[in-house]
Order: structure tokens, then C-alpha cells, then sequence
């Protein structure tokens, strides 16, 4: 994995995530990024080059963009993957082509479902699990607010192996915190129960993370998830306890004016990635014969409200 020459990176789905670490990576003179995008956000980009708002300031940088992997001719060091959950398979297929024998795909996706999905289409020895941290949005196709945001990753036998330490190296001298996790398999599970809970909530409500906090009954409501979510997660060898409880509960109270992914989505009248949260639960639920009626609840809200335009309104 060691490397003299320019490190090739495609960023398959260059919204808000890939969008910003994409542009991180590709401000480094060590790496040559191609990004994919789609619609009126792809177009955007091609005229005018992808801006980055942040607490740092505004960037905007210039890009090689496309809507097709395959118009990129290099084959790529690194695939990173941030499309949404519902594109996997359809991501899957077009990058085939393009995926050689030294290509390490790190998916930053949400959920639990895509990874395995990955291994059975590339094999586990060129998938990385990961998952990333971030608060961002598109605000206007072309136009990215947020940022700086953090990766996690790991092998799911622990050890820290040389394209680890290949990616660990990548990410940091293109100023990208990037932690590796000793336990990946939980970790994974760690964000996957605060998406099934705050992304979840927030979305059902129209209430920012923090002010979820401000009502008792939304907080009864996201304890109870979490009871539920528990309780499928010990069928995947997973111990959800009291600490890992006040863990996302702390995360989620110190997030303040955050609008979770799913959310944002529903206030652009967009598609929402609820299944991977929710829906993904429900099919662990029903595989081990585990009741989980809060969360279905929650989901069939949610399935009637998606695909509907949503004027975007005032959020608290």
C-alpha cells in the first residue's frame, strides 16, 4: 500500500459528505479526485466548481466531475462511497468496471446493510467498514455547508493493517481526522442506534436535535426506541448497556441546532433514507422474532410521508 505516485481517488456520490471530504482530499497535492454527482448539484459543479462554507471560511475548488464512473480513465486507489443506502445496488453495478485489483472501496455510508452488501460484490479484501461523522448540508446544488467532520474505520478482526494505515496516512496529511477503531462491528452499531433514534425523531418531529431535548415526552419517546433497538442489537452480539445509552444521548444533547440527514431531506421534499435505519431494524426484528411495535410505529409514519413534497417550513 505504500505509495510514491499521486494517490487516485473517485468519490462516488459528491453530496454533502462526499462532497466535503472530497474536497479536503483534493486540496492535497498527493491525490488526484474525481467526484460523481448527479442532477441540477452535478451541473452546478461543472459551471462553477464545488464551495465548501464553513467555520473555516468559504472554498471553492474546481473539480473533475462527472455522472458516469467510467468517464474517469485512472484506475482508483480509493473508492468513497457516501452515496444514500436506497443507491448501493445501483452504485454497485456501475462501479464494477472501474474497481481493479489494487482498488480499497471505504464506505462512509449510513446504516448496517451496505457493507455486507459490498463484501458479497467485491470481496471483503477490498471493502473497508466505515462510517464517518459530520454535520453539512447542501444548501444549493453546487454548494455545501458544514463540515469539517471525522472518519472512523476498522478491520472487523481489530487489527490495524497496512491499508489502514495506507488510508490513516491519506486522510491526515489532507487535514481529515480519521480514527481507527478497535471494534468496528460495534462502533458501526454505536452511530447506527443514534440515526435510528435523533435522525429518526427529528424527522417524525421537524425539531432540531437540541430541541428534542426541550420536551420530556420526545425524550420518553427516544428512550424507548433505544430500549427496542437494544434489545435486536443483542441478537447481533452487540451489548447496548446504560453507558452506551448516556453515550448517545450525550452526543445527541451537545448537537445542538443540528438537522439530521433524513430530516433535511424530508424539508426539500427529497427522498429519505429512513429504510436504512428503521426498515433495517424492523428485518433484524422479524428475522429473530423480536417486538419492536415503537419503531414500527415510527417507520410506517414515515413510509407515508416519503416521496411527498414537503414545502420547506420553519424548523425549531
Amino acid at each position: 500500500m505504500l505509495k510514491t505516485e499521486k494517490n487516485t481517488i473517485l468519490v462516488m456520490g459528491a453530496g454533502a459528505v462526499g462532497g466535503t471530504f472530497g474536497v479536503q482530499l483534493a486540496k492535497s497535492q498527493n491525490n488526484t479526485v474525481f467526484f460523481v454527482a448527479r442532477g441540477p448539484h452535478l451541473e452546478a459543479i461543472k459551471r462553477k466548481g464545488l464551495s465548501i462554507q464553513s467555520r473555516e471560511g468559504k472554498f471553492n475548488l474546481k473539480v473533475c466531475v462527472s455522472d458516469d464512473p467510467g468517464d474517469f480513465k485512472s484506475e482508483p486507489d480509493l473508492i468513497l462511497l457516501t452515496v444514500k443506502s436506497y443507491d448501493t445496488e445501483s452504485a454497485m453495478e456501475r462501479l464494477k468496471p472501474v474497481v481493479s485489483k489494487k482498488t480499497q472501496i471505504l464506505s462512509l455510508q449510513n446504516g448496517i446493510e451496505n457493507y455486507p452488501k459490498l463484501v458479497n460484490a467485491f470481496g471483503e479484501e477490498r471493502v473497508v467498514r466505515g462510517f464517518c461523522g459530520m454535520n453539512a448540508e447542501v444548501i444549493q446544488p453546487g454548494v455545501i455547508q458544514g463540515g469539517p467532520g471525522k472518519i472512523f474505520m476498522g478491520e472487523n478482526n481489530g487489527e490495524m493493517s497496512t491499508r489502514l494505515r495506507w488510508l490513516q496516512s491519506l486522510f491526515e496529511t489532507s487535514n481529515i481526522r480519521c480514527i481507527v477503531c478497535e471494534d468496528i462491528h460495534h462502533d458501526v452499531w454505536r452511530k447506527f442506534a443514534w440515526n435510528c433514534i435523533f435522525n429518526i425523531v427529528s424527522a417524525i418531529t421537524q425539531l432540531t436535535v437540541g430541541k428534542i431535548f426541550d420536551d420530556p415526552g420526545k425524550i420518553q419517546l427516544c428512550k424507548d426506541l433505544f430500549k427496542e433497538i437494544s434489545e435486536v442489537a443483542k441478537s447481533q452480539d452487540i451489548l447496548l448497556g446504560a453507558d452506551k445509552e448516556k453515550l448517545i444521548f450525550d452526543i445527541a444533547r451537545d448537537s445542538g441546532g443540528i438537522k439530521p440527514s433524513t430530516l433535511q431531506d424530508r424539508l426539500k421534499g427529497k427522498r429519505m433514507e429512513y429504510d436504512a435505519f428503521t426498515g433495517a431494524l424492523i428485518r433484524l426484528a422479524d428475522k429473530h422474532k423480536i417486538h419492536i411495535p415503537i419503531n414500527r410505529s415510527i417507520h410506517d409514519q414515515l413510509k407515508q410521508l416519503d416521496n411527498r413534497f414537503i414545502i420547506p417550513g420553519h424548523v425549531s
